[in-house]
Order: C-alpha cells, then structure tokens, then sequence
C-alpha cells in the first residue's frame, strides 16, 4: 500500500473514530458524574487564552496537552514550564521537555495540582478536627510520542499514569490521548481531531476508607470491628474535540488567525469555542476566546492573552473568568524554550 493510501486510511479512521466517540458520548446522560477532574484542568497559557480552540493548530510541548499530534513541530529540543493560579487559592502546573528524534519526537511531562494550605482532619467523633492536617496530592504523570507521517499530516498519542492521595486514601489509573492534525491544500486552513482522557476508571482505597463498628450477630460485649467501604469507580471525563484554524488575513508582518472549535463531552454539556489570534512579525501575540455551552455557571466563558517570542524563549500570559463570576478569575503563564 503506498504512503498517500496509508495516510488518507489514518484521516479516515480517525474522523469514523471520532463520529463513533461522539455518538457514544452524546448518547449518555451521566452529567456530571465523571471523576478525576484534573484531567481538565488546562495547563498552559495560549491554550486557555483561546479558550481550548487550538485542537487543530497546537504546536510543541503544549501540545501534550492539546493534541498530542502537535508534538511533531518541535524541530529542536524543547523544554517548558506552565503554572496557573487556579479558583479557590489552588495552583495547577505542568512541566515539559520534548525530543526530536529521526523515529519521530518524544516528549514527557509532568502535571499537578496544588490545593493550597492544609486541611483539617475531622471525623464523625470530632467534628471540631483532630489536631491532624493533610494536603491532597494529585498529580498526571505522561509519556507522548508524536510523528509528521507527510507535511500535511501528523499523528500522536499520549500515555498518563494519573495518582491521587486524598489523606489516607488513594487512586490511581492510567489514561491515553490519541490525536491528528491535517493541513489541507487549502491555504491557511488546518482540521484537527482529539480523544481525551480514554481509559479505565480510578478506584479509590485506604485506611481513610475504614470505620470501626459492631458487626450484626456478634456478642454484646464483643468489641467492635473495622470495616471498609467500597467507593464507586470514578470514570474519566472523555471527550473528542474537533478544530479548525484558518489564516484569515495575513501578510509580511501580521497574521490574524480564528479557530472554531466544537467538544463533545461525555460528562458535562458540549462546548463550541471561537479562538481568535493576532501576531506580529511572529514575535508579538494577542488572543482571546469566546465559549459557549448549555450550562450554566461554567467555569471558563470568556479568556484573553498575549505572547511574547524572542529567538529560543516564547513567554505566554492568559486570563480566564466565567459569565457569572461563580469560580472566580484564572490566570496562566507559560515559559517555553528550546536548545
């Protein structure tokens, strides 16, 4: 089978793949109902200033997060480091470093998420607290590999080990990503496809699962025994995103570039984003993002950023409020470089 045939069989299977997901997805009333949530948190800056529009256009290390396809653009080495100043006094960071290889380029990350100050420990005795404090751990720990099969075409898939430690609970499970990216013939015009947080559910143990109590049919005077409860498995939040980028205007210094983009959401409603970005001369970037969902309250409705790239060093900044003000402002930077 020649390279054009093997290539046009991958852009087919993935689109199938995708409609099939999206069926599958949309089918299902589970609203909410999904765990692991850090798996949403967006990482870095020029992708929350766009409000997640970049599905078809992401490039480098961001791109572990965004579709793992985009990896393939990084021509050199590449590192990067992202943190954000989430709701509730959280922080959220990512780090990253990328390889390009002749098999293709490698890139591994590290993602978690900080809930600020400690928590008090209570329990059903002591209500007012024990004395104890903890501070939950949640970290996404992936390996990415990414190949540019033709220079239209490029493929990646993301493989995450996800832990969590909630005091003397924990979880962990794996979760895989699959993206592609496709530049038509078309000038400036760019589709993409994305499958997200795919895999099986995390299930939750500990001692911090067990209560002591008297058992049913053992003596009155018989000391009571400890027992464990058994947590429902907590599900991925899946979702397939589709994106488009289209070089609206452009000439020898500016590039104006819009990005629709549509998410199907296995947990929560589906979104349409409208991602717009001004560069200059490719050194000097202006963004923003506009998303919409049949839902209220949600927690990025309006984002705007801007950009910063000289020579090896490119510094992204992103704001991020919902319509209702409900989970309060996010902001995000980025420092990437490469060597």
């Amino acid at each position: 089978m020649r390279p054009t045939k093997v290539l046009t069989l991958i852009l087919i299977v993935g689109l199938a793949l995708g409609l099939t997901a999206t069926d599958a997805l949309a089918g299902a009333d589970r609203l909410g109902t999904a765990g692991v949530q850090q798996l949403r948190i967006p990482p870095t800056a020029r992708g929350a200033s766009l409000g997640g529009s970049v599905v078809s256009d992401a490039a480098g290390l961001e791109a572990i997060y965004w579709n793992p396809a985009g990896l393939a653009a990084i021509e050199r080495s590449e590192a990067m480091l992202s943190y954000s100043s989430y709701i509730a006094d959280m922080s959220f960071y990512m780090f990253g470093a990328g390889f390009n290889t002749d098999y293709g380029t490698f890139g591994f990350s590290f993602r978690g998420l900080d809930v600020g100050e400690e928590i008090e420990v209570t329990t059903e005795a002591q209500p007012d607290g024990t004395g104890q404090n903890f501070n939950p751990f949640l970290m996404i720990a992936g390996v990415t590999y990414a190949n540019q099969f033709t220079e239209q075409i490029s493929v990646g898939a993301s493989a995450s080990v996800v832990h969590d430690e909630i005091h003397e609970v924990s979880g962990s499970t794996l979760s895989f990503d699959f993206g592609i990216q496709y530049k038509t013939p078309f000038q400036g015009l760019g589709l993409g496809i994305v499958f997200k947080n795919f895999g099986p559910g995390m299930n939750y143990d500990g001692a911090g699962l067990e209560v002591k109590e008297k058992i049913t049919g053992d003596d009155p005077g018989a000391q009571p025994r400890p027992v464990r409860f058994q947590v429902a498995t907590a599900d991925q939040p899946t979702y397939v995103q589709f994106g488009v980028s289209y070089d609206a205007w452009s000439n020898d210094m500016h590039l104006v570039k819009v990005q629709p983009t549509y998410r199907s959401n296995g947990y929560s409603a589906d979104e349409f984003t409208m991602g717009l970005e001004y560069s200059f001369q490719n050194q000097l970037f202006v963004r923003t993002g506009l998303m919409t969902a049949d839902q209220d309250e949600y927690m990025n409705d309006f984002s705007f950023g801007a950009g910063l790239k000289l020579g090896d060093f490119t510094f992204d900044y992103a704001y991020g409020n919902d319509a209702n003000d409900f989970l309060g402002t996010k902001n995000w930077y980025t420092l990437k470089f490469a060597f």
